[in-house]
């Protein structure tokens, strides 16, 4: 029979074990981005962008950034651009003469994205303990750290996708602890920084909703105040780049940005593997807004298609409602719907899932296959894509050797069964698995 002390001397051999584990797989993820960060030349195009679009916020004012100067079109919105600012006037701080143009500034915006992978990892660690031992929580928030697709985005390509991936997922946590008006004006700065977000705001307020036991009245004075301090937020946020968030005065409106930036390249797909991409994986992809099935364009049967998506995701959070898994559960079917169904999606829209599948193993295990596969899915899209348009790799052949038809149609259908299995599961799941807790934890906290 085990006493209370050698079970207590047990359980602490045990965490010291799994922290020393811990402790090691933290510093292999920074020695993993530190050495791409050292050894692989970046994205061309993309990294000159951000390299030119700190010089101009450093050394111009913001109000005239906007205006397109004929050498990297500004396609981002304000709240990305804040970030380059600040780091830009640090690194200034620290070094007056720094050359933006050089690598070790790339670098510098490498190691920022790096801060926001921990801010997710920390985040899925957080949820986790609600739903399960520590332990286990912490391996979930390992899994997102050592993840392929973050390492490859932010130490490879260049790319600082992992910011808004961060903050999202304190977004989530903020909703799943009650924090409902906080959840909403952290994500108002990640729609400033990458506006696909904004469909975290579906699921967020439904189970804001349910959680306020359906009062209708309290939750539409809670709603109107929260939203008039989010907008103040994105006031305070655009007007000093002379864009304002509801249009009527500025040079420009937020929508007028997004539209922009959206109407840059109106074709079907730009690399993503999704749905469009199946009819010419390696052609320059058809304009999608001529007319082609019933008179209709591609951009109209698109945003059909996924407004069905967004039908049955409400109809889930409204009569499938399980707590917080639903809630997450929901992020993931809107996420990777837009990715799969809406066109002039490239193949780095669908970063967001790399985060969320893995949140949402963290709060219910059923779905740890689920996230193995979207992540493996995802860095192949990522990879592909990358190794096809940088020319510092496509000159070494690799990315010939890679592309090939069976190969992309094999990864959109796996992508598409990953869709549906999830959405079949999510209508059919009444009854909660063992290792989950469905009701949100503000509620009920095992």
């Amino acid at each position: 029979m085990v006493t209370v002390t050698e079970r207590v001397a047990t359980t602490s051999v045990k965490a010291v074990s799994f922290s020393r584990h811990g402790v090691m797989a933290i510093l292999a993820g920074f020695v993993l981005r530190l050495l791409f960060l050292l050894v692989t030349p970046f994205h061309g195009f993309d990294t000159f962008a951000y390299r030119h679009w700190t010089w101009r916020l450093v050394h111009e004012p913001l109000g005239r950034f906007y205006v397109d100067d004929g050498q990297a079109f500004p396609d981002h919105l304000p709240g990305d651009l804040w970030l380059l600012k600040i780091l830009g006037e640090i690194t200034r701080v620290f070094d007056p003469s720094i050359d933006y143009y050089s690598r070790s500034y790339s670098i510098a915006i490498a190691c920022m994205v790096m801060l926001f992978d921990v801010v997710a990892m920390v985040s899925i660690w957080h949820i986790g303990t609600y739903f399960s031992d520590s332990d286990r929580a912490f391996r979930y928030a390992l899994a997102y750290w050592l993840a392929p697709a973050p390492i490859f985005v932010a130490a490879v390509w260049g790319q600082t996708d992992g910011i808004a991936a961060g903050l999202a997922v304190t977004v989530l946590a903020l909703g799943i602890s009650g924090r409902y008006p906080w959840a909403m004006l952290v994500l108002t700065l990640v729609v400033l920084i990458k506006p696909q977000y904004g469909l975290l705001a579906i699921p967020l307020m439904v189970s804001w909703w349910h959680t306020s036991d359906r009062l209708w009245k309290s939750w539409i004075f809670q709603v109107a105040g929260t939203c008039a301090a989010c907008l103040a937020l994105m006031v305070l946020v655009c007007v000093p780049f002379r864009v304002s968030p509801i249009g009527g005065w500025g040079e420009w409106s937020l929508i007028d940005r997004v539209r922009l930036a959206n109407d840059l390249y109106p074709v079907s797909s730009l690399g993503a593997h999704n749905v469009w991409i199946l009819a010419n994986p390696f052609s320059w992809p058809p304009d999608d807004r001529h007319a082609w099935m019933f008179g209709f364009s591609r951009y109209t049967i698109g945003i059909a298609s996924f407004s069905v998506v967004v039908a049955t995701t409400f109809w889930i959070l409204l009569c499938r409602w399980r707590g917080a898994v639903t809630m997450v559960l929901a992020s993931n079917i809107l996420m990777l719907g837009s990715f799969l169904f809406l066109t002039r999606m490239h193949e780095r829209y669908s970063f967001p899932l790399a985060v969320l599948s893995i949140l949402l193993a963290t709060i219910d295990g059923h779905y740890r296959r689920y996230a193995i596969t979207m992540n493996a899915l995802i860095f192949a899209n990522i990879a592909l894509r990358f190794a096809w348009s940088a020319a510092e790799y496509r000159s070494t052949g690799l990315a010939h050797v890679f592309h090939q038809v069976w190969l992309i149609w094999l990864l959109v259908l796996i992508t598409v069964g990953a869709f549906g299995w999830l959405v079949w599961e999510a209508c059919r799941r009444k009854e909660p698995t063992q290792e989950a807790r469905w009701q949100l934890p503000h509620r009920s906290r095992p």
